[in-house]
This record gives structure tokens, C-alpha cells and sequence, in this order.
């Protein structure tokens, strides 16, 4: 699977006129302004592409991992 990366995006904004640098200064000027968005606790709603929200999410499990009782413990070898 390919990766489409932010400097991908500028270069088919270009190919519709632009030149490349005002093509990635678009790109980074709506980027910016979606991250703004985001942070503030907007929702972003691009109709026929999608929507973007942050949302509160419960703590997980322990972020240390804690040795299953159940495995046998490893041989200690001198």
C-alpha cells in the first residue's frame, strides 16, 4: 500500500495551475487550519469526503506490561 504523503498532495495541487510553492502553502495553510479546528474541539465536515472529530476516549490497560501469573516463570540460567 502506498503512502501518500503531504509533499504527494502538493505536487496534483500544482498540476491544476499553481505553481509548487504556492501548491504546498495551500496545502499547509488547510492543514493548519484543520489542525486549529481540531484543537479547538471542532468537528471538520468535508462533504463526499468525510468528517473529523476528536473524541474523549477512556484510559487503557496499563501502558507496563505485567507478567501473565498463569506463564511459567523463564529459568534463571548461571
Amino acid at each position: 500500500m502506498k503512502c501518500v504523503t503531504k509533499a504527494d498532495i502538493a505536487t496534483l495541487v500544482a498540476e491544476k495551475g499553481l505553481t509548487k510553492k504556492q501548491a504546498m502553502e495551500a496545502v499547509e495553510a488547510t492543514l493548519e487550519i484543520i489542525k486549529n479546528a481540531l484543537q479547538a474541539g471542532e468537528k471538520i465536515q468535508l462533504v463526499g469526503f468525510g468528517s473529523f472529530q476528536v473524541k474523549a476516549k477512556r484510559a487503557g490497560r496499563d501502558a507496563i506490561p505485567r507478567p501473565d501469573p498463569r506463564s511459567p516463570s523463564p529459568r534463571v540460567r548461571c
